[in-house]
């Protein structure tokens, strides 16, 4: 009795893989009742986990299957209302039942499942982008910490190398007259003032180019070197130094004019 009801568990997985797999039973149909008319003689019960089980396994990432069973399952409708199967109709119905219960569930299933891919599908690409972008970041950021210490050694260096070398000038202050040391101070100033304003500014441009946007007629204000204090400063200095240069010449021809 055991291996009897086996060969008919047997028997229906058959037709159930048939419906997953053909897609016309036209031909096939009088052997489908006859099979089904075997298998339901007696006390025979199917089981709705074995239904299940066969489903799952024939139409497993098998698009094409799992729309064929959906359209063979109104074949076993039409079997069900066939005159021939009349003795066994509440056992088909049940069979009709399940089996159609099954596809709606995998097909609210494979629903979710597309939802939940493409999902993920956008989170990836969306943490792809926001990786690279912070990726990118900080590789500027890198970047730009590098360069401003390079800087901020520089403004150190170029404060030091001033330092000496005023102290050098200053230690002989005695030994030279106004216009020379008028002459050499603005030298210093000139040149070392002018380094340290372009370090100065060149670390201010990486700072803020981070943080604002400016607008053209900004930029135009800012990038007008007439405007600025550095301007005033050179001018200034310029003139010490032209002074200092005249006087010094002044005096040396006076010199060259006393021994000749």
């Amino acid at each position: 009795m055991e291996t009897k009801e086996e060969d008919k568990d047997k028997k229906l997985e058959e037709i159930i893989v048939l419906l997953c797999e053909e897609g016309d039973l036209s031909s096939q149909k009088d052997q489908i009742i006859k099979d089904l008319k075997e298998i339901y003689k007696g006390e025979y019960k199917h089981k709705y986990s074995k239904i299940t089980t066969i489903i799952l396994n024939s139409t497993r990432d098998k698009e094409q299957a799992f729309m064929m069973l959906t359209q063979n399952i109104k074949t076993l409708k039409e079997i069900q209302d066939n005159k021939e199967v009349e003795s066994i109709k509440p056992k088909l119905e049940k069979l009709y039942d399940h089996m159609n219960l099954e596809c709606i569930r995998l097909q609210d299933f494979d629903e979710k499942m597309s939802r939940v891919k493409n999902v993920s599908i956008k989170l990836e690409d969306e943490l792809n982008k926001n990786y690279k972008k912070l990726s990118e970041e900080l590789n500027k950021q890198q970047t730009q910490y590098i360069t401003i210490l390079g800087i901020f050694a520089s403004i150190v260096l170029t404060f030091v190398g001033g330092l000496a070398f005023s102290t050098s000038v200053l230690s002989n202050i005695d030994k030279a007259n106004a216009y020379r040391l008028v002459f050499v101070m603005a030298f210093i100033a000139l040149f070392f003032g002018n380094i340290l304003y372009l370090l100065f500014s060149f670390l201010s441009k990486i700072s803020l180019s981070s943080k604002i946007s400016l607008s053209k007629e900004e930029r135009d204000k800012q990038e007008n070197f007439f405007k600025k204090p550095i301007f005033w400063f050179n001018l200034m200095v310029t003139i010490l130094f032209v002074i200092g240069f005249f006087g010094e010449l002044h005096i040396i021809q006076r010199l060259v004019s006393k021994y000749l």
